[in-house]
């Protein structure tokens, strides 16, 4: 799936929200490459009280991150 802004063709992800080892939510994410989308991720983390995200883009896992990765 693609979304198209002002043009620009953009990659369709899912920002998976992880508590306690179980997935309790997603949020969707476009972004034009891997790198774009995974700081993106990293922002949903950090304006969570998550533990952890995984961000897919169909079948592939691109990253997955923890929150003592983005706050130390």
């Amino acid at each position: 799936m693609t979304h198209h802004v002002s043009g620009v063709r953009e990659r369709y992800y899912r920002c998976y929200l992880i508590e306690d080892e179980h997935i309790v939510g997603h949020q969707e994410v476009f972004s034009h490459n891997d790198d774009a989308a995974i700081e993106k991720a990293r922002e949903i983390l950090e304006a969570s009280t998550f533990v952890e995200v995984e961000l897919w883009r169909g079948t592939e896992r691109v990253a997955s991150i923890a929150e003592t990765d983005v706050r130390g």
